[in-house]
């Protein structure tokens, strides 16, 4: 997926709107499985969106790691194109903004150097 409307405030807060284009994995602790969310997606017997699921109030004050790419294909050497900047933040509110468009907001807990 992609972000939009990405704003970063000195405080430490995150606002920004995921548009889900493919299925997206999330690891359940303690357990540490995942699941893969997809339009169709079947929660105890009934149907969910990639959209209702992310924006399910069940993120809030849950931490989530925003991946950012930092390299892209054309990159050489061969092998630095799966270079990630992450940011890790926890969720203070999610809701729906369209179709395919989840808006979160949250406070920045941890990013790596790049």
């Amino acid at each position: 997926g992609f972000c939009s409307d990405f704003s970063f405030a000195p405080d430490g807060s995150i606002d920004f709107k995921f548009h889900p284009e493919v299925s997206v994995a999330f690891t359940d602790a303690p357990f540490h499985q995942a699941a893969s969310l997809e339009d169709g997606i079947e929660i105890r017997g009934e149907e969910y969106s990639q959209t209702d699921v992310l924006a399910a109030g069940t993120w809030t004050n849950k931490n989530i790691a925003l991946l950012e790419p930092t390299s892209s294909c054309d990159d050489p050497p061969a092998g630095q194109q799966d270079e990630w900047a992450i940011s890790v933040f926890k969720v203070t509110g999610t809701e729906a903004c369209g179709e395919e468009c989840v808006h979160f907001s949250g406070l920045v807990s941890g990013a790596s150097d790049n």
